[in-house]
């Protein structure tokens, strides 16, 4: 019974699923701008995944400015960068855009000292790359290029040796003797 119950549970999720799948492919025919929005929310959610690991450097080669890295948090629709948190910028709202599968995400950053951080970057399979420029309070604005860093795959770990039994002797007890 309990079988037959799950069975028909299944089975009616798959059906809900499936039309409503359906129904959205449908109302995506019908109306563009939806289709646009809802790859623009998987997109979001794509981006907030995970902590993007990246490398930045200047895009001048004649520039003194080191290059620096970075870990970029794209979850709920804002940037945190940790580098650019110590500087004293704040966390910021992000655009984004679908651009036959790529995913491309803006936004402008402000610190405390009145510098504007503008942020661009293009997510094409598992490489996220792009520029952000960074315009002090005063003096010349700074263009750095950035790419994420996709760490290598986990080294596989060496099986286990299989671990012996220890033998140990099993003894009876002493019999007494009956007389």
């Amino acid at each position: 019974m309990k079988r037959a119950i799950l069975l028909i549970a299944g089975l009616g999720v798959f059906l809900a699923l499936t039309f409503s799948n359906t129904s959205l492919s449908l109302a995506q025919e019908k109306d563009p701008a939806a289709a646009r929005k809802l790859a623009e929310e998987r997109a979001r959610v794509t981006l907030g995944v995970k902590e993007w690991n990246i490398e930045a450097k200047s895009t001048d080669s004649a520039s003194k400015a080191k290059p620096w890295s970075d870990m970029l948090n794209l979850a709920d629709g804002k940037l945190s960068s940790k580098y650019m948190t110590e500087k004293g910028f704040t966390s910021s709202n992000i655009t984004v855009t679908v651009n036959e599968g790529v995913i491309v995400w803006e936004t402008m950053q402000r610190s405390s000292k009145g510098e504007i951080a503008f942020w661009r970057g293009e997510l094409a399979g598992p490489t996220m790359n792009g520029v952000v420029s960074i315009k002090p309070e005063k003096g010349e604005t700074e263009e750095f290029s950035f790419v994420s860093i996709v760490p290598p795959p986990p080294k596989p770990e060496a099986p286990a040796k299989a671990v012996e039994p220890t033998k140990t002797k099993v003894t009876e007890p002493a019999k007494k003797d009956k007389k």
